[in-house]
């Protein structure tokens, strides 16, 4: 019976998040199914050839590109993330979920959401809403500087302190455009699924537009 239940709750979430016509039915199910004051991780891939890029930095996962934090704030969930745009002044968002999964500007084909259980809403809302204060800039080059930030980093950066610390992974760039722009032959980076095989997140929800 459990398992019934569980796979009705899973079909409803779907609907809801694919539901052009009736967005708040997001907002609805992850209210029903997520709690307000906890902090969440928000994934999604998509077939763009940004997309398409990031996932070739991917440890294991294939699907995802992009990463988030997801947030309950003034009665609805809202996503805070870095993505290079080159029509606002800085990289960094923040937008509701409806908007962040929303098929009509970003071709979705994964979407996820894990819990990080560890980690309190209040100090990380706090540093979200420091770091929203910079000018922030896509760091298409995997530099260290402090206003350059790419979505994984900006994740890194805000969930990172003294008990909770997160290890960058080398790579070696064999593709000569990468090369190029990036100037580099070996990088240290942070994965988009770096999180997925992280035991201080918990996954709550995943949907593949392929199976």
């Amino acid at each position: 019976m459990k398992i019934l239940e569980k796979l009705f709750v899973n079909i409803v979430v779907i609907s809801a998040l694919f539901s052009c016509k009736h967005p708040s039915n997001t907002e609805d199910v992850l209210l029903e199914n997520l709690y307000k004051d906890s902090v969440y991780l928000i994934f999604r891939g998509t077939e763009s050839k940004e997309g398409g890029l990031a996932k070739k930095f991917n440890l294991h996962h294939k699907d995802v590109s992009h990463v988030g934090i997801l947030l309950y704030n003034q009665n609805h969930w809202t996503v805070y993330h870095v993505m290079n745009d080159f029509s606002k002044e800085s990289s960094f968002h923040s937008e509701k979920i409806e908007s962040f999964l929303d098929k009509t500007k970003e071709n979705i084909d994964y979407i996820s959401i894990y819990h990080a259980i560890p980690f309190d809403k209040k100090i990380i809302q706090n540093r979200i809403d420091e770091v929203s204060k910079n000018n922030i800039k896509f760091n298409y080059t995997f530099s260290d500087n402090e206003n350059e930030l790419y979505c994984t980093q900006f994740v890194i950066k805000t969930l990172q302190n003294s008990t909770h610390k997160f290890l960058s992974y080398k790579k070696h760039i064999t593709n000569l455009q990468h090369r190029i722009v990036i100037k580099k032959d070996t990088i240290d980076y942070y994965p988009v699924d770096m999180f997925f095989e992280d035991n201080r997140f918990q996954k709550k929800f995943e949907w593949f537009a392929k199976y």
